[in-house]
């Protein structure tokens, strides 16, 4: 499934600096995107999706946030090769928590939420 890059950008949070960092071009900056639905297949919007990862200390770093547009979609771009954890929440659903690995391509991946 191919989806569509908009250029809202990412959001950085906690302790770290406030950061933007726009998906114009997928091809070019390395991302993760993918779609969130319901156990029927139904586009999710506004799910609360979080993104971080671990430092070779063990620390917790590179906090992002962003939500699913009104089709489900979601993305963040501009990522280093690296392992990271991805939070799904929305109110009325089980929260999900998915480990991915950031390889040189763009990652597309489809989440499936449960009712709670």
């Amino acid at each position: 499934m191919l989806l569509a890059v908009l250029a809202s950008g990412c959001v950085e949070y906690g302790p770290l600096p406030v950061h933007h960092s726009p998906c114009l071009d997928s091809s070019r900056d390395p991302t993760i995107l993918g779609t969130v639905e319901d156990r029927g297949g139904a586009p999710l919007a506004s799910v609360q999706v979080s993104m971080w990862t671990y430092n070779e200390d063990g620390v917790r770093t590179g906090n992002y946030i962003t939500s699913t547009r009104g089709d489900g979609t979601f993305h963040f771009c501009e990522l280093t090769p690296h392992s990271y954890s991805l939070t799904f929440r929305k109110d009325g659903f089980q929260e999900r928590i998915v480990q991915v690995e950031r390889t040189s391509s763009t990652l597309h991946h489809r989440i499936t939420l449960d009712r709670t």
